[in-house]
């Protein structure tokens, strides 16, 4: 004889429901383009076109103050009255960011005087440009800094 037990006695350990696979698969497929969708770059066009921002240094990079020119345009046409914040960051963990703020110096061009890149090694230089109209954009540089 077979003993069974009453339904209010069931296991508290019954099997979960399956996901269909179809289901299953397209709920993957839409987290992935929710994922991609994530991924864009807020702000960084503006509605005449692109906003373009090019940084360079100004000389050689030792140790030390670095100057860094940055350019800002718009559809070829220059970006004036926009604020301008530059971030210095070692490739490599244990290092404080360096920061500065650049100033106009006129027709689309700042300039960072005051950006201290502490030690010599690879550093990646972040420059975050916001308009005087609000629309933001990003410019990189990634330089080597030389021992003197």
């Amino acid at each position: 004889m077979v003993a069974t037990r009453p339904l209010s006695h069931a296991s508290p350990f019954r099997r979960a429901a399956r996901t269909p696979p179809r289901l299953a698969a397209a709920l993957l497929l839409l987290s992935a383009l929710l994922a991609l969708a994530a991924c864009k770059p807020p702000g960084d066009r503006a509605e005449g076109g692109a906003i373009k921002v090019t940084a360079r240094l100004a000389g050689e990079a030792h140790p030390g103050i670095v100057p860094v020119v940055i350019e800002v345009s718009e559809g070829g046409v220059p970006v004036l009255g926009a604020k301008v914040e530059v971030e210095g960051d070692m490739t490599h963990p244990g290092m404080a960011p360096a920061m500065a703020t650049a100033t106009e110096v006129g027709g689309g061009t700042y300039r960072v005087d005051d950006l201290v890149l502490g030690m010599a090694g690879d550093w990646i230089v972040s420059v975050n440009v916001t308009t005087s109209g609000g629309q933001r954009a990003v410019g990189e540089l990634l330089t080597s800094v030389r021992a003197r």
